[in-house]
């Protein structure tokens, strides 16, 4: 496994803390204050360095002791914690340290601003510096991780909803890369149907120090197998349990399902082959999870983008549109109430009338949109609306006036103002 030492700048009491939370984490680790340092740091995989901002003498040891151990560090992971930093403060001093050591470093950076995030920064860093160092092939050890489930029956199993935490010893079936547990029930549903998000391990008993070490970790998904469905009986009859010998049980039984993501085997006879005695596998699952998640978020991203254009061509053609849709509008009501002033006896509109103002309305509409005409100045003040209201009354007046005299005027025509 790998190991790590951690080294604090300074002996202030929150650089010393942070320090011992980080290490708690990432375990397999040696923490000290960095003036104490052990002089063979060959052991170590990874380093961690832990320092406060205190103005100009920032990190001073930490760059000494960079400076003088640059060839014990490279090739070896690094990280380092900033506490009280800015993000763009923070960046500056990690690129300063990266350069004081040739820039060769495999580096995680973080600041903490205050100590309340250390859990999550630690999480960070650990996923980094517990990573294996001499890694199985995939295959390898994939076959080796079947192998040690096969071998066994039982598994715990961990399960959280908010502060109701669970972890209920169960047998399992392991069928096609998945774990199918049968059950009659418990809070361990309330706490899955809160949070589908398990975690399970499988290992062998303990009885000295002198056999092989083995165990199985694995973060994975538990789902409920729809009751009656052909996975559910699939799932008893490989337990011989019939819908005859179900019906004449007292109570029901549950099938839950348990898709692994990501094993953590500790095996340590892993390291007479040469490799680490803790590998990490992910599995075909989180493969495709991730797929089907990546699909999912890139076509919901799409939507979003196609939404955004769709809003901003609207947003150009609108007010335009209103505009236009409100001047014929107001025209058309306008005239409508000088003609009821004029005549009382003026007839209603019959549905013909109404489907055919519509239409001309639409028509108006879409030709305003698309360009204004060059004779047509587009209305815009209250004059220019006036103007407009007198010529339709004007137009309308002479169709009146020439179907009383039986005289012929092209549709729509405007006459010409009289001269003095």
């Amino acid at each position: 496994m790998a190991n790590t030492l951690i080294l604090y700048d300074g002996r202030q009491s929150s650089a010393e803390r942070v320090a011992n939370a980080i290490g708690y984490i990432i375990g397999n680790v040696r923490i000290a204050e960095i003036g104490d340092s052990p002089d063979d740091i060959a052991v170590y995989d990874g380093f961690c360095f832990i320092f406060n901002f205190y103005g100009a003498l920032t990190a001073g040891k930490t760059k000494s002791y960079l400076l003088k151990n640059r060839e014990g560090l490279r090739g070896k992971r690094v990280a380092f914690v900033g506490l009280g930093f800015s993000d763009s403060g923070y960046t500056k001093y990690v690129v300063d340290m990266e350069t004081a050591v040739g820039g060769d470093l495999s580096i995680t950076g973080m600041f903490i601003k205050d100590e309340r995030t250390t859990s999550e920064v630690g999480y960070q860093i650990a996923k980094k510096l517990r990573a294996p160092v001499s890694v199985m092939p995939a295959d390898m050890l994939s076959r080796e991780v079947d192998g040690f489930i096969s071998r066994h029956t039982t598994l715990a199993l961990a399960t959280g909803g908010g502060a109701r935490i669970r972890c209920t010893p169960l047998e399992y079936l392991y069928l096609d890369g998945v774990f199918y547990i049968i059950s009659e029930g418990g809070l361990k549903f309330s706490n899955i149907q809160d949070n589908s998000n398990v975690s399970v391990s499988i290992f062998d008993e303990y009885t000295d120090s002198t056999q092989p070490l083995s165990g199985l970790q694995m973060y994975g998904v538990a789902e409920q197998v729809a009751f009656g469905s052909s996975e559910y009986w699939q799932i008893l009859n490989l337990r011989g349990v019939t819908p005859e010998v179900l019906e004449d049980l007292p109570v029901t039984l549950f099938v839950l399902r348990i898709v692994p993501m990501t094993y953590e085997y500790l095996n340590s006879t892993f390291a007479n082959a040469g490799y680490d005695a803790r590998q990490v596998l992910d599995t075909r699952f989180r493969a495709e999870r991730w797929e089907i998640s990546y699909a999912s978020l890139h076509a919901a991203a799409m939507r979003e983008q196609e939404k955004k254009e769709a809003e901003e061509a609207q947003s150009k053609i609108t007010p335009r549109r209103a505009a236009i849709v409100t001047e014929k509008a107001v025209q058309k009501e306008l005239a409508q109430e000088i003609r009821n002033v004029l005549d009382e006896s003026a007839p209603r509109k019959t549905a013909e009338d109404e489907e055919r103002e519509y239409q001309e309305m639409s028509a108006f509409i879409d030709a305003r949109e698309n360009s204004v005409s060059k004779d047509e100045k587009p209305v815009e003040t209250e004059e220019d609306l006036g103007a407009a209201v007198r010529r339709m009354l004007q137009m309308e007046n002479t169709e009146d006036v020439a179907a009383e005299s039986g005289a012929e005027i092209e549709e729509n025509a405007i006459p010409e103002e009289e001269t003095d």
